[in-house]
């Protein structure tokens, strides 16, 4: 079985799992998975005694150390797995996606007025129709080549989620004020969310439990977003002024080049 820090009886092997972490001392851990730690495979003894043949079983720290049965035995376990192609479904999984995001509803930050506020909050689509008629078709097509490049719909520091990224920006401060990124990125506590009182999370990532909307992430990381902050600060491309940070004019212009031509309106074909 050899020694080596990750072999079975190595420092980092079976009993590691059992005196470091609390695992149940039911026989052999002797595989990870890509939870990198938070669930293991081990050959149970229990039933059978130390001679006896073992069953392999998972073991899941998350829920209070639960055992599951995975095989009869050892060679049951390498015998039994199936190509992975078998629980494939990122074409199902694409294709849900690109319905979402070309028939979802949007979040009412984007789409709805509340009229009973003072002053109205018009919101965002609405206040940028004089510069960008037909703001929703944009956010769509751009989210749709989104999911064409990824299978599904989410953003990372790729170049079309820097691109949403600097939109839902520029559609935030068009009725709203941003004086720091700690703010923009307010994420309260979800029975607290509230329509009335946006920020980033609610634009697209997060709904309201009462009023969802179909259109949306499921989530976002807040790294991405702090990494795109930075880097349009460092670029010139977002400014403080005395209505907060917003966009330059010369930073606007170009995120409407970039939305025509994701949306296959700038005389070049969308890919």
């Amino acid at each position: 079985m050899g020694t080596r820090p990750q072999s079975l009886r190595g420092t980092f092997g079976s009993r590691f799992w059992i005196d470091t972490w609390d695992y149940p001392d039911i026989g052999v851990y002797f595989a990870a998975t890509p939870s990198a730690g938070h669930d293991m495979l081990a050959l149970d003894y229990r039933a059978c005694g130390r001679l006896g043949e073992p069953t392999v079983v998972h073991v899941d720290q998350e829920y209070d150390f639960a055992i599951t049965l995975v095989a009869e035995n050892f060679e049951a376990f390498i015998t039994g797995p199936v190509d992975g192609s078998v629980y494939d479904t990122s074409e199902h999984d694409r294709l849900a996606a690109l319905a979402a995001v070309r028939d979802g509803g949007f979040s009412p930050v984007l789409l709805r007025a509340f009229r009973e506020f003072s002053p109205v909050l018009l919101r965002a689509f609405r206040e940028v129709a004089d510069v960008l008629p037909g703001a929703d078709r944009r956010m769509r097509a751009l989210a749709e080549a989104v999911v064409r490049d990824k299978g599904y719909f989410a953003l990372h520091a790729d170049a079309r989620s820097l691109l949403m990224y600097d939109y839902l920006f520029w559609l935030f401060t068009s009725f709203n004020q941003v004086g720091s990124l700690e703010g923009y990125l307010a994420n309260p506590p979800e029975s607290q969310r509230s329509y009335a009182q946006p920020y980033y999370g609610l634009m697209i990532a997060f709904g309201v439990a009462s009023d969802p909307y179909g259109f949306c992430t499921g989530g976002y990381a807040p790294g991405f977003v702090e990494q795109w902050w930075k880097s349009r600060l460092a670029s010139g491309h977002i400014a403080e002024t005395a209505d907060g940070y917003r966009l330059t004019d010369a930073a606007v212009a170009a995120l409407l080049h970039e939305l025509a031509s994701a949306a296959g309106e700038d005389g070049q074909p969308c890919t």
